[in-house]
């Protein structure tokens, strides 16, 4: 029974670890504007990289529930992507507060949508967020494109 007991809390430390860990990626559009070894040293091996054309060099990053993709020239990230998957809508609903909020904090003005949608910027650095519902699943998505101004 004890062994039991154990191996549940275990798998439930492991799982909110994961989803904190997810919900971490959303923050990438702070990579905008730095070096693309700034992103590797923070999330580590990407699962592709193309850099046959220095003037854009493209990373990509593939974990269970997101995908985020850099894009830089020879000075910079100019460009970030992410999408993170959600079990519930409560769950999406409350990291893309999180995010909004937090973006505030950082001096980001932000233009309302929608209560699920918004477009943040400030000198140097612009993105929209976005919660919308998988349509392929009864899951939610949100999705991040950030870029350079």
């Amino acid at each position: 029974m004890k062994t039991i007991k154990i191996l549940f809390l275990i798998l439930f430390g492991a799982g909110f670890f994961a989803q904190n860990n997810f919900a971490q990626d959303l923050d990438a559009y702070k990579f905008i504007g730095k070096r693309i070894e700034d992103v590797r040293n923070h999330y580590g091996k990407p699962i592709h990289i193309e850099d046959s054309n220095p003037s854009m060099v493209c990373i990509f990053y593939k974990k269970d529930k997101n995908t985020m993709t850099f894009v830089s020239d020879e000075n910079s990230i100019f460009q970030a992507d992410v999408l993170v998957f959600y079990e519930t809508k409560n769950a999406a609903k409350t990291e893309l507060n999180k995010v909004v909020s937090q973006a505030n904090q950082q001096s980001f003005a932000a233009d309302t949508l929608s209560s699920t949608e918004f477009k943040l910027k400030k000198e140097d650095v612009a993105f929209d967020i976005a919660m919308v519902q998988d349509p392929n699943s009864t899951k939610y998505e949100i999705s991040i494109h950030a870029k350079r101004k």
